[in-house]
């Protein structure tokens, strides 16, 4: 499993992650997605950033453009916030196995 803690911001610039196969995605009411792991009969919920992010995982959209993307859902937001939010997001979301790096 893809060490993401000892990559710094910079490194994660040009890094891709993609969702995990078998995971189903439902968006309560509140805003936070509800997470199902099928094969593993696990569930994860998080908060509605968080549940975006892992949405923007797609296996061919880099970080930065990600924190981007969020910057426009989240325009009040300083970008600097926002990138160290998805750094810091990003390995909870792989030690749960809820994505991987698009290229291991």
């Amino acid at each position: 499993m893809l060490r993401v803690r000892q990559l710094s911001n910079s490194d994660f610039t040009n890094k891709v992650f993609c969702k995990v196969v078998g995971i189903r995605a439902t968006v309560l009411p509140d805003g936070r997605w509800l997470l199902h792991d099928i094969e593993q009969n696990a569930i994860t919920t998080l908060n509605a950033p968080a549940g975006i992010l892992w949405e923007l995982c797609d296996g061919q959209t880099t970080v930065a453009s990600v924190v981007n993307q969020l910057q426009e859902i989240y325009p009040e937001t300083p970008h600097k916030t926002l990138q160290d939010e998805v750094v810091g997001t990003l390995p909870m979301l792989v030690e749960q196995g809820l994505i991987e790096d698009a290229f291991t």
